[in-house]
């Protein structure tokens, strides 16, 4: 089993930030499936008192089936 975890991270200005979560994309040699997993999340980050908040939210999708491929 292989397992890959990725972040995807584009800050702006104001303290905003977009990217894809850290899902993980998994491959099972045995059967010659991927699991793949998509996501997306946006947030920002702001001062609360004397500390920085940060707040963001996210949507995933986890697929039901494999994607069945052969790898060299």
């Amino acid at each position: 089993m292989l397992n890959l975890q990725t972040t995807l991270t584009r800050h702006f200005n104001g303290g905003w930030d977009v990217g894809a979560p850290d899902l993980p994309q998994s491959y099972d040699f045995e059967k010659a499936v991927w699991t793949t997993n998509l996501g997306a999340q946006v947030g920002t980050i702001f001062p609360l008192g004397y500390r920085s908040m940060q707040i963001f939210s996210a949507v995933y999708y986890n697929s039901k089936k494999g994607l069945r491929t052969r790898l060299p």
